[in-house]
Parts: structure tokens; C-alpha cells; sequence
């Protein structure tokens, strides 16, 4: 078989990817699918499996975001943390645009170790500066469970290592495939086996527009980090580093979660080119809609003259309708069950939704038709059959726990349901505080965050 030479635009494994017979799956292509399939395990929201109905609509609402991405200015960090640690793992020196497949392939494989342990210790440098600048006032912070204890217990900083839990959770990790979407990237491959190629053949990496307008955030990490790497050095407590970050010109400048108007102006332009339906909306509208909390569907849909949007709006709003109360219900009986066994829930509003469903089911292009009559619009019918005249939920909660066991049964081998788990329930909460998950359908709650943080610096414009 002859050697595969770099395609045109950079992406050195395309040729590879294009002969017959060669399997391209790579660590990074692998843990995405992972997670994406729900085989992760712990720390994944979705008991009662909407997730497949729900992600079809969030595709198109907001392709830019994800369960977990929830701060707007994590795209410039997770910028800034890339290009620090690719330089940091590949030198000057290693850059070769004339390297041959096979040495470009092992130099990036020796490197992979070295860039993961960067970008983790640079993720810490920046939650501990999160943490030090925002104290308990800003949600979203990846690691604030951990440095916020390490703070109150006032550990030594060289004592204390991963801010999450699970190392196939992390910050640049996660918000990876939102930056993608919103042409944050140079090169076709983002994975990390991607950059680590591109990097050492000398090839752009990085959107000349997303660099320019992170140019802040890279000066700030990369004297934060140093100043994390030197507290560690001296052995410093964390009372102690408090007292002097605070003193650091670059924590002074650091602005946090907060954007600068020049970021701002760049994310919501991608977002509208992600999200066609959003290029109606100025910032300032957009600051209006989100006045009364999570963006309201029906309001969007009145803001946008697109009957296509139209379509979808009205559809994520019922299939909300129809499936948020069995999920609160359920969430609520894992942890009360005896207020759960008390609570009622709105049967005609649910019908009436699902009417609107299994109607426009027939009739619509849109993905999720085939998904509602398959499987959901069936299951929420029998559902609705078990709860009492006085609507109660009687033999449904037994109905949910059935369904939760059968989803998370899927997920591997020993996996429990919630409602289950009779152990350290704590660990499991943990979990979510750590990825700060929001319960919310289609990834509404999130979109509607990062959406706020871009609001929010429309004063400074």
C-alpha cells in the first residue's frame, strides 16, 4: 500500500480515511461515541430515554452547545488552553511540514501523554482562578466543587491534583465539538490526535478570527498558569495564594466569566451562522428575550419571521410539554419518594401536546417525527392511562422506574437507576456538581446561559 500524503487542507489522515478497508477511529472519535451512546455510565441525566427525541430538535436549536457547555467565555479559555499546551507539548523545534506519515503519526502519538497532562494542569490553574475571582456567585465553573473545598480547608496547592473526578471529563474535552461548531478550528480534525498532527506539520490551527479576538484570554491563562505552577513550587497554602493572586496584575485584568464586548460581537456572529433562525434577533432583542428566565420557544417564535423555525419552535415547545413532567416526577421520586407518591400531574396539557405531536409527526420532515412515533408517543400514552382520576401518579411511578431501569440497564453491565441506588447517593450528586448538568429539555437551560453571558455585555457595546 503506498504512503498517504497530507490533503490539501491540512488534515493529514484524510488520505488515510479514504482507502478501502482502513478503520479511522481514533481515542478521541472513540470516547465521543462513548459518551454519546450513553455508555459513560454516571453522571448522564437522561433515565427515562428522551435523549435521542430531545437531541434531534437541539441539533437545530442549538447546535452550539451541549449539556454540559453553559459559559460563554469558556470558548476563548478553551482557546487559550489549546494553543498554550500545544505549544508547551510541541516546541518550535519539532515543527516539520516535511515529516512523512508514519514519523508524524508516532511523534503525535509520544506527544498525546504530554499534551493531556498540560491542558489538565493549565484547567486547573484556571478553575482555581475562577474560583479565587468569582467565589460562589457564577455557576458553570468546571472543578468549583473540588477548589472550592481545597480553599475552605486550606490545603497545600502542590497536594492537590485533578479537579474532576473523571479524566475522560474534561473542560477542553467537553466544550471541544461546541468550538468545532462554531469554526473555532483552522483544520477539518479537532481531535486531540488532530491538532497534535497539525501542530507539528506546521499547519493553522486555529480560525484567524476566534485567535485575534482571544488574544485576552490567552496573556491572562498563560500568567495565571504561572503563577499556580509557582504557588505549587513554594508550597504554598491556598489562604496564602489567595492573598497573593490577589495582587497579581493578571488577576486584576482577569475578567472571568464575564466577556468583553469585542468577544461577544465575534461568538453571537457564529452563533447565527450556526443557527440561521438567530440572525433576526440583534443583541439587544436578545437581551429582552431572555429576561424571564430560560429562552421562551413561543417568544422566539414570535421574534422570527421563518415559517421553517416556526415549525420547530412549536415542536420543541409540546414535546417539552409532553415529556418534562414524567422526567420531573421521576427525579423527584429518587430522591422523596413520598412527596413524589403526593404530587399531581396535568394530564389534558400533556394529551393536548401529544395531539399536536402525533399530528404533525405525519406530516413533517423534521427528525424528530420518527423518533416520537416509534417509541415515545406510545409509552406516554400508556403512562397516562396509569395515573389516577384525581391525578395523582399511582402505578405510573412504577411504569418510570421500569423504563429508567430498562435505559441505564443499556448502558453496561451493573449500572443502576436513581431510584435504585441505596449507596452513596452523595458521589452521584457530586458528579452532577462537578459538570454543573442542567435538567433541562434539548439543552435549553444551557443555550440559554451562554446566551446571557452574550447579553449581558451588550452595555459595554
Amino acid at each position: 500500500m503506498g504512503k498517504p500524503q497530507s490533503s490539501p487542507t491540512g488534515d493529514v489522515g484524510a488520505a488515510w480515511r479514504n482507502i478501502p478497508g482502513f478503520l479511522y477511529l481514533n481515542g478521541d472519535v472513540v470516547e465521543e461515541i462513548r459518551q454519546l451512546s450513553g455508555a459513560g455510565g454516571k453522571g448522564t441525566v437522561d433515565e427515562l430515554g428522551f435523549q435521542v427525541l430531545y437531541d434531534r430538535i437541539a441539533e437545530r436549536l442549538f447546535p452550539w452547545c451541549s449539556t454540559l457547555t453553559s459559559r460563554a467565555r469558556y470558548f476563548f479559555l478553551s482557546l487559550a488552553v489549546l494553543d498554550i499546551a500545544l505549544q508547551e507539548a510541541i516546541d518550535d523545534s519539532h515543527v516539520d511540514p516535511n515529516r512523512d506519515f508514519a514519523d508524524l503519526a508516532r511523534v503525535a502519538e509520544q506527544k498525546r501523554g504530554p499534551l493531556m497532562r498540560t491542558v489538565k494542569r493549565i484547567e486547573r490553574a484556571l478553575a482555581l482562578s475562577l474560583v479565587a475571582k468569582h467565589g460562589t456567585e457564577e455557576r458553570g465553573i468546571f472543578g468549583s466543587l473540588r477548589c472550592r473545598r481545597w480553599f475552605r480547608d486550606d490545603a497545600e496547592v502542590s497536594g492537590r491534583g485533578k479537579i474532576l473526578s473523571a479524566d475522560a471529563r474534561y473542560p477542553n474535552a467537553i466544550y471541544r465539538g461546541s468550538c468545532r461548531a462554531l469554526g473555532m478550528f483552522a483544520s477539518k480534525d479537532s481531535s486531540t490526535t488532530g491538532l497534535l498532527r497539525a501542530r507539528l506539520s506546521g499547519v493553522r490551527i486555529f480560525d484567524l478570527d476566534w485567535h485575534t479576538h482571544s488574544r485576552m484570554a490567552l496573556a491572562a491563562v498563560r500568567q495565571l498558569d504561572e503563577f499556580w505552577r509557582g504557588a505549587a513550587e513554594r508550597d504554598l497554602t491556598f489562604s496564602k495564594t489567595k492573598v497573593e493572586i490577589a495582587k497579581l496584575p493578571a488577576f486584576k485584568t482577569f475578567t472571568g466569566f464575564a466577556l468583553r464586548s469585542d468577544e461577544a460581537r465575534l461568538l453571537y456572529s457564529r452563533i447565527q451562522q450556526a443557527t440561521p433562525y438567530l440572525a433576526e434577533i440583534s443583541l439587544t432583542q436578545l437581551t429582552e428575550l431572555l429576561e424571564d428566565g430560560d429562552l421562551d420557544l413561543l417568544k422566539l417564535k414570535a421574534s422570527v419571521s421563518d415559517p421553517a423555525s416556526h415549525e420547530l419552535f412549536d415542536a420543541g415547545y409540546h414535546i417539552d410539554a409532553a415529556t418534562a413532567p414524567f422526567r420531573a416526577l421521576y427525579q423527584q421520586y429518587s430522591q422523596n419518594r413520598a412527596a413524589a407518591e403526593q404530587s399531581r400531574l396535568a394530564p389534558r396539557r400533556i394529551r393536548k401536546s401529544m395531539e399536536w405531536l402525533d399530528a404533525k409527526s405525519k406530516s413533517t420532515d423534521l427528525e424528530w417525527a420518527s423518533i416520537w412515533q416509534d417509541d415515545i408517543s406510545a409509552l406516554i400514552r400508556d403512562w397516562l392511562t396509569r395515573v389516577n382520576p384525581d391525578n395523582s401518579p399511582g402505578t405510573l411511578l412504577d411504569s418510570l422506574c421500569e423504563r429508567a431501569e430498562q435505559v441505564v440497564r443499556g448502558r453496561g453491565q451493573g449500572k443502576q437507576a436513581p431510584h435504585q441506588k441505596t449507596g452513596d447517593k452523595e458521589e452521584d450528586q457530586d458528579l452532577k456538581v462537578e459538570l454543573d448538568v442542567r435538567e433541562t429539555s434539548f439543552r435549553l437551560g444551557n443555550g440559554t446561559l451562554i446566551l446571557k453571558d452574550i447579553g449581558a455585555s451588550v452595555g459595554d457595546m
